[in-house]
Formats: C-alpha cells, sequence, structure tokens
C-alpha cells in the first residue's frame, strides 16, 4: 500500500471508490421510482417531466457540468458519470421528487444523513444542508440539482459508514487493517419495494454489527447532550499533589469535577451534610478519584498528580472528538471478528480473549515503544512455541548487544546468548571467543545471535505466532515489574504477556494431548517444543483510545504513539465539503 508523506497528514484523506460507491449509487437509485409508489423502467404514459421537456435537459446539464460553484474532486467527477449513465438508461426521470419536490422517500433519505453526526460523521459531507434547503423545490433545475446531490450523498455515506471515511493507512503508516468491502447486492435486495420508513434502517445496518460500536454511539449521544445542555466540566487549578486527608481548596474542585461525570454521586457526597468537609480530601472522594483512574488507564493511587490532573482537565469537547475518532476505528475492523479470537488493544496495554462466544481471558500487555510502535493489522495464530529460542533481530543485535559485547567478553555466556555462522537453518553455532568483536559493526555483521531456551529468554517460556510481514508476535517475557506500570510501551514491536500459560492452555482446550500438566511439564523440561492449533484464531491488534466496556463504563486511554492527533486531522479538522 502507498502512503501519504507526513505533511499529507494536514489534509483528510479520503478512500477512492471507484467501483463499490457506484455500484452502490446504482442499487440504492435502483430501489424506487421519482413520484413516491411509482417503479422505474419504462412507464405507459409520460410524466410531467417528459411532457414539458424541463427536467432532462436541466438533468443533463447538471450532470456534464457539475454543480454550480463547485470544482469537482476526482471521486465526485466519477459519481456524476455513474449518475449520468444512470439517469440515461431511466430515461432522465427523476427518481427521488415530483413537481411538489422531494417524494417521501428522498425524504427519509435526507433525515439519515442529516443524522449522520450521530455516527461521529459530519452531514454537510453528504450535502445535507444543501439538500434539506431544496426539498420543496419544484422548479426543473433545483429539482435536478437536488436528485444529484442526493445521489452524491447516498453514495459517500453508504460506503463511508461502512467502510469508514478516511483510508487507514494514509491517517498513519503503521495502520494495515483493510474494511471489508460493501455487500452492494444485499443492499439492493433489501431496499427493493421498502417504504420510506424502512429506509433509515436500512442504511444505519451498513453501520458496524458491533457491540462497541452501538456503545460508543450512545456514549458520544450522552456527552453531546451534556454539552448541548451547557454542562462543562471544572476544571481543577495546578498545585502540588492532592492526597487522601489532605485539605485544599483545590479539593472542593476535584469534588465538582467528579460530581460532573458521575463517579462521585449526590448521595455519597457527604459534604452536602456536613459543608465544612469539602475541602477535606475524605475517603468518599478518593473512592471517586480511583474509579476515575481506572477508567483512564492511570495508575489507581488516588493521588491527584500530573498525570491524572491532566485527565481531570480534558475537556468535554476533547473526549467527544475522541469518541467521534474511535468510531471511525471500529468503522476500519471487520464486523465478524470470530466466535474465538484475540483483541490485543495497544492503547489499553491489553489482551481480551473470547472462546466459543464468551470473553473468558484478559491479560496486561507490554507494546511497543514510541519509536518502535506496533502496527494495527489482523492475521490469525497457528501454533505455540514452548522453550523457544529468540532469534535476536539484526537490528536489535548490533544497536544494542554488539557494544556490549565488545565492552564485556563474557557477555554472551551471562545471557544465554549463542553466535551462528549464518541466519541459514542449517547453521552451526561458532565459538564467541574466535570471533574478532572489536572488527564487526552495523554494515559489517554476518552472524546470527540466538538466546537459548531458559528462565533469562527474553521471549519467556512461550510465544504465540501467527506468522506475519511485521515480525510481530505474542509471547511471555521474564520482565514481571513492568506489568506493574500503568503505561507499558517498553518492547520493540511484539506484544508481551503478563499471562501466558492461561492464554496457551485456552487455546488447548479442546486438544486432550494437552493438558495443562503436560504443558507444565513440557515447559519445566526446557526442550523446545511446537504445538500447532487444532484451528487458526484470528488475532486483532487495535488502537482505541475510547470504548464502553461491558459494566457500561466509558473509558479513555492516552494517545501513546500520537494516532489521534493524526486522525483528528485527518477526519475532524476544517476541510472542503465535495457534495
Amino acid at each position: 500500500m502507498a502512503f501519504l508523506p507526513t505533511d499529507a497528514l494536514s489534509r483528510r484523506p479520503t478512500r477512492p471508490r471507484p467501483g463499490s460507491a457506484l455500484l452502490l449509487v446504482v442499487a440504492l437509485a435502483l430501489s424506487g421510482a421519482g413520484p413516491a409508489g411509482a417503479q422505474l423502467g419504462p412507464q405507459p404514459t409520460p410524466t410531467l417531466e417528459a411532457a414539458d421537456g424541463t427536467f432532462a435537459p436541466a438533468l443533463k446539464d447538471l450532470l456534464e457540468t457539475g454543480l454550480a460553484g463547485e470544482a469537482a474532486a476526482p471521486q465526485q467527477a466519477q459519481d456524476l458519470a455513474a449518475l449520468q449513465s444512470l439517469y440515461r438508461d431511466q430515461g432522465w426521470r427523476p427518481m427521488w421528487s415530483d413537481a411538489a419536490g422531494a417524494d417521501a422517500r428522498a425524504k427519509a433519505l435526507v433525515a439519515t444523513l442529516a443524522a449522520a453526526d450521530s455516527h461521529g460523521l459530519d452531514p454537510d459531507d453528504y450535502g445535507a444542508s444543501a439538500l434539506a434547503a431544496l426539498l420543496g423545490a419544484g422548479r426543473a433545475d433545483l429539482r435536478a440539482e437536488f436528485e444529484i446531490r442526493l445521489g452524491l450523498g447516498l453514495a459517500g455515506y453508504a460506503h463511508d459508514l461502512s467502510r469508514g471515511r478516511t483510508v487507514p493507512g494514509e491517517v498513519f503508516a503503521e495502520n494495515h487493517v483493510q474494511p471489508a468491502p460493501i455487500q452492494r447486492t444485499a443492499i439492493l435486495a433489501r431496499l427493493q419495494g421498502l417504504p420510506p420508513d424502512e429506509v433509515t434502517r436500512v442504511l444505519d445496518a451498513l453501520a458496524p454489527d458491533q457491540v462497541w460500536y452501538g456503545r460508543l454511539r450512545r456514549a458520544l449521544a450522552t456527552l453531546r447532550a451534556q454539552r448541548d445542555a451547557g454542562v462543562a466540566w471544572p476544571r481543577v487549578a495546578e498545585g502540588e499533589l492532592l492526597e487522601p486527608g489532605d485539605r485544599d481548596p483545590r479539593v472542593a474542585q476535584v469534588r465538582a469535577r467528579l460530581l460532573a461525570t458521575g463517579e462521585l454521586s449526590q448521595s455519597d457526597d457527604v459534604t452536602r451534610l456536613d459543608p465544612d468537609r469539602i475541602t477535606l480530601y475524605d475517603p468518599e472522594l478518593e473512592a471517586a478519584l480511583r474509579s476515575f483512574q481506572a477508567r483512564h488507564g492511570l495508575a489507581v493511587d488516588g493521588v491527584v498528580g500530573p498525570n491524572t490532573l491532566a485527565a481531570l482537565n480534558a475537556p468535554l469537547e476533547a473526549r467527544i472528538r475522541q469518541i467521534q475518532l474511535n468510531l471511525e476505528r471500529l468503522r476500519w475492523m471487520p464486523d465478524a471478528l470470530g466466535d474465538s479470537h484475540l483483541l490485543v488493544n495497544l492503547a489499553d496495554f491489553s489482551v481480551t480473549g473470547t472462546f466459543d462466544g464468551e470473553r473468558v481471558y484478559w491479560t496486561r500487555a507490554v507494546v511497543g515503544t514510541p519509536y518502535n510502535r506496533t502496527p494495527v493489522f489482523s492475521d490469525r495464530l497457528e501454533y505455540l512455541e514452548f522453550n523457544p529460542y529468540w532469534n535476536v533481530p539484526y537490528s536489535i543485535a548490533t544497536k544494542e548487544l554488539l557494544p556490549k559485547i565488545k565492552a564485556d567478553p563474557d557477555y554472551l555466556a551471562a545471557h544465554d546468548y549463542e553466535v551462528l555462522a549464518s541466519w541459514s537453518d542449517a547453521a552451526t553455532p561458532l565459538d564467541p571467543a574466535a570471533i574478532e568483536w572489536q572488527s564487526l559493526s552495523r554494515g559489517n555483521f554476518p552472524y546470527r545471535i540466538r538466546q537459548r531456551p531458559g528462565p533469562q529468554n527474553a521471549l519467556g517460556r512461550v510465544k504465540f505466532m501467527f506468522p506475519n510481514r511485521f515480525n510481530v508476535y505474542l509471547h511471555d517475557t521474564p520482565a514481571r515489574r513492568l506489568f506493574e506500570r500503568p503505561t507499558r510501551a517498553f518492547s520493540h514491536g511484539c506484544v508481551r504477556l503478563d499471562k501466558p500459560l492461561e492464554l496457551a492452555e485456552l487455546l488447548l482446550r479442546d486438544d486432550p494431548d494437552w493438558t495443562p500438566e503436560r504443558i507444565r511439564a513440557v515447559i519445566a523440561s526446557g526442550r523446545r517444543t511446537i504445538v500447532s492449533l487444532p484451528e487458526t484464531v484470528p488475532v486483532h491488534l487495535t488502537y482505541l483510545t475510547a470504548w464502553v466496556d461491558d459494566a457500561g463504563t466509558l473509558q479513555f486511554r492516552d494517545d501513546i504513539y500520537g494516532r489521534d492527533a493524526a486522525l483528528s486531522a485527518a477526519l475532524l479538522d476544517p476541510r472542503a465539503h465535495l457534495n
């Protein structure tokens, strides 16, 4: 896939859709006729437009020259050409209007486009305002404009709702998801003969069929309702750490902030009975703050430090935008993740396992550093490797290990490394003492370094393989203390698991030869052992900074890789509307 240069992130990339969207325009248009209740195709009697000859010329002219005052972008030009062909085939008759203006189906469609913001999309990307102004237009040229704008709007909306408004790989280079194509035939079949009140339901069905998507839409509506009601989340002033038991004027600000978002309820706020305690950091407020910290991925310590203060002071509008960004990410993802699958949320430093339709596994994870960002992609887990060797990547061997080996001849032996003559499968270990290490460099390093299985092995006791071009996989680790940190971006790109053996047991649960006891016996033996899975399991590496969990709690996470900023520039920043 070709990616835009960095400076292109200031512009809004749009997914090329020369085939799917144009055919979708045709599919949607074929679902009904011009006058309400009429059917497309040869008509036994001429319409009013055919009789007075005013609609067809106006429609032809607009389709050939474009909408007045608007320069057609390449995608719009292609859509106009498709509409021109469609209307020509239908004898230049109107599809969505009659002499009185828009028909009932068209009005329902315009209402659907106007409600695009409920999905975090901009209605004016689909011409909603212009369409609303033309609903009652009876003049031929205005009706022609309405028909064209509606066709363009439907094409864009159906595409964006089902596949996403932006191109994933153009938003950030480590995004390698490929949204599924539109099911055009199914859409056409469902729209045929439907009454106006069914149109909205059919179009909304193009949105992701994921429980997270519906939850996040409802959360977006809730926060927007607060904003529209004039609610503003109180800010907390800068200052020293606030700890339980402190008495400080800023405690009242923390109290007001947590009351605004519900971590502290009115019934739990003891200050309503004892106003003197409003500046006292009491146990009730501490419990509320810990809840706030948990749902923002912070250290749950009850202390108002710099990170907690920053989260407390995030504006309501910023959180609304964050939800919009993550609705777009969910549109990129496949609807069917798999009855059994693993979901890696890089921004949450976590891995969730669903098996036989039930989420039964969750573990903390360590992901790539901001310099070694873990990519977003989907693949299939094929096999496990117990007591793995770690073949040190060339970049790590030359950048990190070589200077240590030069400084300490015993470094390799002390860390259970061995040196092989090459990367060939037939390569044999060499005597490190026979190698002139001082003569080697990053540009001159013909050897392979690998770490033997054992307690020091960087991959731990098991790795989970889904072969991919990024050389990213899940694995155990001896660096257990890193899991205690709230922010866990420390790896070179792979994902380290806090509970790898539990995952191995779940993956092999249906194989009678691999009981938990045998797994532990194989690990204790120290022998490298590869186990193929009876069935491959989908693995989805994602980057969600906002979602609603199974308990109904709206969660937010920091943008550790700066990907929210790039997506916001592409999706939400001011831009020219094409439709």
